[in-house]
């Protein structure tokens, strides 16, 4: 799936689904059976990931309540994970769209010893802010937004000194006429 919105729920019964993007409504669900591999997309407030089934999430700068994964950020491997109740996976997608998942209190998103909750971490090419596999003017909105933001983003950070501020400016605007 790349492209689409569906207005009502999702349900993945089953099979292998490669999604790269689209609107995915109010509810998102995996079901047992299913391999679910999400690169890109929009996600509604409700997502349940259904004992047996496997999620592959493809993207950066992950993160368990609020605390980055860090083995994810410090190793390019897939890392498998469990969280409780009450907690909320974010980051960004490898098309640079950003999620949260939130599990509500009182039901363990990954229970029963079948679910697979895997995360990739998505190569970083620096200028491609916009996170699309190219450098180029699409970025430009996304670079400012980062900039203006303060938030540190890896493609951001086109100098590559560890933080995304004023200095990266030059590097960037280099890259992008690299292209």
């Amino acid at each position: 799936i790349s492209g689409g919105t569906f207005d009502e729920e999702f349900i993945a019964d089953g099979g292998t689904i490669n999604i790269t993007g689209g609107d995915f409504g109010p509810e998102f669900e995996t079901n047992s059976g299913s391999v679910v591999n999400i690169s890109g997309g929009v996600f509604g407030e409700e997502v349940s990931f259904g004992s047996g089934s496997e999620v592959n999430l493809l993207g950066s700068d992950f993160r368990l309540d609020g605390s980055p994964v860090e083995d994810i950020l410090s190793s390019a491997s897939a890392t498998q994970i469990s969280f409780g109740p009450e907690s909320v996976l974010s980051g960004f997608l490898a098309d640079g769209s950003p999620f949260s998942f939130e599990f509500p209190g009182g039901s363990d998103p990954l229970s029963g010893p079948f679910v697979s909750l895997r995360l990739s971490q998505a190569p970083s090419l620096p200028g491609d802010v916009n996170r699309d596999g190219v450098v180029d003017f699409g970025d430009i909105p996304s670079f400012i937004s980062v900039l203006q933001s303060g938030v540190y983003l890896d493609e951001a950070d086109v100098n590559g000194d560890g933080a995304v501020d004023f200095d990266d400016i030059p590097a960037f605007i280099f890259v992008l006429q690299s292209q």
